[in-house]
């Protein structure tokens, strides 16, 4: 994806098709969709069974919604001031770095049974 990042933007300001659907479908269809086709499973690892779900949904979304809407509005501001797509490129490959960094850092659970990092019950109610 860091490689894909900085060719896209030329790609595009070329105009040729055929390099545009190509990276397009490299970056899209197949790296992204091993990105996210994983995402659910990584995440929900990470909370016990009994705040799994919302715990991911919570987790989820607000990624989104951060890299959903900065993400295009820095490239946009980008773009309109100078232009240079370098930039653009830089900052999706500083994502995809961070994500790895990310990744890294979690923890592996698949043998606590998803419950070693369940939080204790509320006491005194």
């Amino acid at each position: 994806m860091v490689i894909t990042a900085f060719l896209f933007f030329p790609a595009l300001k070329s105009g040729d098709l055929t390099l545009i659907y190509a990276l397009y479908f490299v970056h899209g269809g197949i790296l992204h969709a091993v990105a996210a086709g994983t995402i659910g499973t990584i995440l929900s690892e990470q909370f016990p069974t009994r705040v799994r779900f919302t715990s991911t949904a919570v987790g989820y979304q607000g990624a989104s919604l951060l890299a959903g809407g900065l993400g295009p509005l820095a490239a946009a501001a980008l773009g309109a001031a100078g232009g240079n797509t370098v930039w653009i490129g830089t900052i999706m490959a500083a994502a995809c770095v961070l994500s790895v960094i990310c990744l890294l850092s979690l923890h592996e659970t698949h043998q606590d049974g998803g419950t070693a990092s369940a939080p204790s019950p509320p006491t005194g109610i």
